[in-house]
């Protein structure tokens, strides 16, 4: 295994080889048994988000969904790949078309198990104004997959972290400071409100 991460690992950096198709497999690597391919995973990500544009925040949504429908990849391990590579996301553009993209993958699924994994991952999106006002917008896409306990459970986390950060004095871009205003709040507690009745 080692080996062969190597071996793509060197092929993807160095633009021999695409990242979609084979970035899955890598990411599943960074829970691999052997603690030397599991650093191996976690070195090539780092040196993939240097990469201009940073690669990883395009591959991530399918990604994702091939990890959520991988049996072999336990909720704990999911959670924890993911919280890894959600890390390194931290542009707010990047951010917010996330949050979308996420969002429209409710839709695209029957299973409960993808449903909580991609409620999770938007639980690790930061909540600023702007992201908070496509969470809210997206509704149609995830009211259906509300009645699962755990997605709501996953909701409600978020409600709580937007509230904290429209309601507090941190820094933001002067556009999220911009966008954060009296009915975005007041938006934010009728959506949470409405996610609760969904339940």
């Amino acid at each position: 295994r080692k080996a062969t991460l190597m071996v793509v690992s060197h092929m993807i950096l160095n633009g021999v080889l695409k990242g979609r198709g084979q970035m899955a497999p890598v990411a599943a690597c960074l829970e691999d048994t052997n603690s030397r391919v599991a650093d191996l995973a976690r070195l090539f990500f780092h040196e993939l988000s240097k990469r201009a544009g940073n690669p990883i925040y395009n591959l991530l949504p399918d990604t994702i969904s091939q990890l959520s429908r991988d049996a072999g990849i336990s909720a704990a391990q999911f959670r924890s790949i993911f919280k890894f590579l959600l890390g390194f996301i931290s542009k707010d553009q990047q951010t917010v078309s996330l949050v979308g993209k996420l969002s429209q993958r409710f839709a695209e699924s029957m299973d409960p198990h993808t449903w909580r994994d991609i409620a999770y991952c938007l639980t690790c999106m930061p909540y600023q104004a702007k992201c908070t006002a496509v969470i809210i917008k997206q509704r149609p896409h995830y009211k259906v997959q509300l009645q699962d306990d755990a997605v709501y459970e996953c909701f409600a986390a978020i409600a709580g972290k937007a509230r904290k950060t429209l309601g507090g004095t941190g820094r933001s871009s002067a556009k999220n400071q911009a966008a954060n205003t009296p009915e975005l709040r007041e938006e934010l507690e009728e959506w949470a409100r409405k996610c609760e009745r969904l339940n």
